[in-house]
């Protein structure tokens, strides 16, 4: 099923606006040209559990990607496994050489962070960082005292 620009405007743009491509996907035809989506409507598009799941590097290839978080499956012991380093690295390398941000989800030591500092990582997520929080907490999170957590 392709969708009209009107459409797209209409019905689609604002579920997509904090939607990760993997939840999008069954909204948007593949013969649908979608590369005016971020000049023309401001969206940007992430692939999450990059790695596993629905995460095809096909849609790197077709969509104007922004983001990619990396599966925590991975970061959760890239420090002891081989393969799950190699895998790691691999991931932020190519988005690196595409110019995509990456984010490492699931970091809870210092070692993992360390590791992924390493490698460009420079955004990561976990509880190293922070337990979720409610998001009228998040300003005073924010504040001076945490500035090591986001360094």
């Amino acid at each position: 099923m392709a969708i009209s620009e009107a459409q797209w405007r209409r019905d689609v743009r604002n579920h997509l606006q904090d939607s990760k491509i993997y939840q999008a996907i069954e909204w948007i035809d593949r013969d649908f040209s979608i590369r005016w989506i971020e000049p023309q409507l401001g969206v940007r598009l992430a692939i999450d559990n990059v790695g596993v799941g629905y995460s095809s590097l096909s849609y790197i290839r077709d969509f104007p990607i922004d983001l990619l978080k990396i599966d925590r499956s991975f970061i959760t012991q890239v420090t002891e496994r081989q393969d799950d380093a190699t895998i790691t690295s691999a991931i932020i390398n190519l988005a690196h050489n595409l110019g995509i941000q990456v984010v490492a989800e699931g970091v809870e030591t210092i070692s993992k962070l360390n590791f992924l500092r390493q490698r460009g990582c420079a955004v990561a997520q976990g509880y190293l960082i922070s337990r979720p929080i409610p998001a009228d907490q998040l300003e005073q999170w924010l504040k001076p005292q945490h500035a090591e957590n986001l360094l």
